[in-house]
């Protein structure tokens, strides 16, 4: 990725150029990109067992996915992004932004995709 943006640059100054040689060109003069520090993903520790997934062999069109995503704005201050997720159409129904991570940013999104998409699915309650 970053080989096609030095490209584009160069490209913008008048300079053509392929991406294979700027590759070798950096290597003989022993030029490295800038590496971004990796994701930290946070750990999850539970104190009960964990359920098995019930709708892993279940055909697409008929579940909804419910996910949470951590997204880190600046180190130590945390986002969670809560979504419902149709694979039978690749869409995203609702999604809700949160500071804290609660059951209630979950059901909300679950109860908008119900009361929006009103769709008749099978909820399996563990």
């Amino acid at each position: 990725m970053w080989l096609f943006k030095i490209k584009l640059a160069l490209n913008r100054l008048g300079i053509i150029i392929c991406v294979k040689r700027i590759f070798r060109l950096m290597q003989e003069m022993k030029i490295h990109s800038l590496k971004h520090r990796r994701f930290k993903k946070t750990s999850i520790h539970t104190d009960y067992l964990q359920h098995p997934n019930l709708i892993k062999n279940k055909p697409k069109a008929s579940t909804w996915w419910a996910d949470i995503t951590y997204l880190e704005l600046q180190p130590g201050t945390w986002l969670y992004l809560s979504s419902v997720y149709e694979p039978k159409v690749h869409k995203i129904l609702p999604y809700k932004i949160g500071r804290q991570m609660n059951t209630k940013l979950v059901v909300d999104i679950v109860k908008r995709a119900l009361e929006h998409h009103k769709k008749q699915h099978i909820f399996i309650q563990i």
